[in-house]
């Protein structure tokens, strides 16, 4: 009848680790064991379980181990594993799934650091985004008010139209205040011209 690794390790007087060893030391495990029910403990069967047995130095009958001197002797055809080496083994296996535990946890941490520095640099990326589309807008409006400035310089007159402007107008004047001390009286453009400072015109 098909035992679980317990089962034969109860009936052998030795660790589940011991047997599960025997099972791949001696190709076994993969045409010869499967999965029970509950998704979990391994099922032996009767083949497996009687060949480990042989390996151990016991014969199972009907679920009961006894001491067989032909199993001894078949077992003389494969190296053995002590209770030491198994020890060590099952040391060993209990050490490397800590270290895989260890491994995983810090893959977990590494991810949630890299989901973390995702995110933010995806809210850094906005903000710069937005920062630089303020500044776009700004050079946008100092770009217009360039563009206007330009065009009110461009439409000024130039400095010569000035002077000649400025020129003209003082001819104009000139000419309008000879006109005006023209029609004066005798004393009245003298009073003018010595209030003007024109003494030399009186």
């Amino acid at each position: 009848m098909p035992s679980t690794l317990r089962e034969i390790a109860d009936q052998c007087g030795v660790t589940r680790q011991t047997v599960n060893n025997y099972l791949h030391k001696l190709g076994l495990w993969d045409d010869h064991v499967s999965t029970g029910e509950s998704g979990r403990a391994a099922i032996v069967d009767d083949y497996a379980a009687s060949v480990v047995a042989a390996k151990i130095g016991v014969r199972i009958t009907d679920g009961v181990a006894t001491q067989d001197d032909v199993a001894e002797e078949e077992s003389d055809k494969f190296p053995q594993l002590d209770d030491e080496n198994a020890e060590s083994i099952a040391a060993f296996s209990d050490a490397w799934e800590k270290l895989c535990q260890a491994l995983r946890q810090q893959i977990d941490y590494l991810q949630e650091q890299n989901d973390s520095l995702k995110a933010e640099l995806k809210e850094k990326d906005a903000i710069y985004k937005e920062e630089i589309d303020r500044k776009d807008q700004r050079i946008s409006e100092l770009s217009t008010q360039l563009t206007s400035s330009l065009a009110t310089i461009k439409a000024l007159p130039s400095a010569d139209a000035v002077g000649d402007a400025r020129r003209d107008g003082k001819r104009d004047g000139e000419e309008e205040e000879r006109t005006r001390i023209a029609t004066m009286g005798f004393f009245q453009r003298r009073r003018y011209l010595k209030s003007a400072g024109h003494k030399g015109r009186a």
